[in-house]
């Protein structure tokens, strides 16, 4: 596989400032829904959507800006969300199970929540499919 490194184009800045832009708004929403020692049904639903669309999102900007603008950048980033978006998406399925095992009546939130997350691997698996598939041509 043969990758040419084309180097910066006007597009790149401008996805590097919205993701960060998007991971910023997830921290702070996920932080402050941790300060509070008991969370509430909606709350844990809340970090799973969050986690999931943050993922689809960053995915889907990286896949899509591959497509169109056949720039490198975005299949290198892609590679490197697709193993950092795995990890952060096992760190919050474990930490919202281990939760609902000590409070037993969240239980079952957590588990839709996890559910919600776990959407994720099918649509990452098609994803890095098509981007080794575009980029070994």
């Amino acid at each position: 596989m043969y990758f040419q490194k084309t180097g910066w184009s006007s597009e790149i800045p401008l996805f590097y400032c919205f993701s960060t832009f998007l991971i910023y708004c997830y921290c702070t929403s996920l932080f402050q829904s941790f300060k509070s020692k008991i969370m509430k049904d909606s709350t844990i639903k809340n970090i799973g959507n969050y986690t999931f669309w943050l993922c689809f999102i960053l995915g889907n900007i990286c896949l899509l800006g591959n497509i169109l603008t056949k720039n490198i950048d975005f299949a290198i980033f892609g590679y490197v969300l697709l193993f950092l978006a795995s990890a952060l998406n096992l760190l919050i399925i474990f930490g919202l199970l281990i939760y609902g095992l000590f409070r037993r009546s969240q239980l079952p939130n957590c588990f839709s929540a996890s559910a919600i997350l776990c959407i994720n691997i099918p649509i990452a698996a098609l994803y890095a499919y098509i981007g080794i598939t575009l980029n070994s041509i």
